[in-house]
């Protein structure tokens, strides 16, 4: 298919911009199916909230997959009907799933990059969309990131420091952890079934 160039932007490189725009298409495609993939792998008591956001990036992923596509054909393209490549790890931890969607969202984010220096004043309107999901996909890492950032009660990895003690919903109490000497429960009886609120265990001296 001839590509024509767009009368509103005699300065702009229409064929490259349909190319990108449509790898854009594929990406955000591929989101869609890679995070509802991810919301079906989910989990524990933890599970709701988790599968709640996961399939709220897949339905955020699918209207930027619209404007991508709209874009294409507003420059005369055809929408590409490929969709990015989808790798199955089979990792499905939580901390994994995470790290995946940040590599996901790095890729989308190269391409709107490409986009804006493309488009960076020779058409206005897609220069601006490019810098609006800019914006939106270093938000999203920026929310992963601090998703999987450690914390107080995190290694240097991001995951659950392996002595911390787990909560059992069956068990008369908290777990004891693998290190008790590091470790000293506040609240109540560690072995109580009416635990006071607030009571759990804390790291000695903090």
């Amino acid at each position: 298919m001839a590509i024509k160039q767009h009368a509103l932007y005699p300065k702009l490189d229409t064929k490259a911009t349909i190319d990108v725009l449509n790898n854009i298409l594929e990406l955000e495609l591929a989101g869609v199916v890679r995070y509802m993939h991810y919301s079906f792998m989910i989990f524990g008591h933890h599970r709701i909230p988790i599968v709640k956001w996961l399939r709220e990036q897949a339905d955020e992923s699918t209207a930027h997959a619209v404007l991508a596509g709209e874009h294409v054909t507003t420059l005369g393209g055809h929408p590409s009907l490929g969709i990015g490549k989808l790798l199955e790890t089979h990792q499905h931890a939580v901390d994994d799933i995470l790290k995946e969607s940040l590599v996901h969202e790095q890729i989308g984010l190269d391409a709107y990059r490409a986009l804006l220096t493309l488009t960076e004043g020779k058409a206005i309107m897609l220069e601006e969309y490019a810098r609006d999901q800019i914006a939106a996909e270093e938000g999203h890492m920026a929310e992963i990131s601090k998703m999987i950032r450690a914390g107080p009660l995190h290694g240097s990895a991001g995951h659950w420091r392996a002595d911390f003690p787990r909560i059992h919903l069956f068990s008369r109490g908290p777990a004891r952890p693998q290190t008790p000497e590091l470790w000293e429960f506040r609240g109540g009886p560690s072995r109580s079934r009416d635990l006071l609120p607030g009571s759990a265990w804390h790291p000695r001296g903090s």
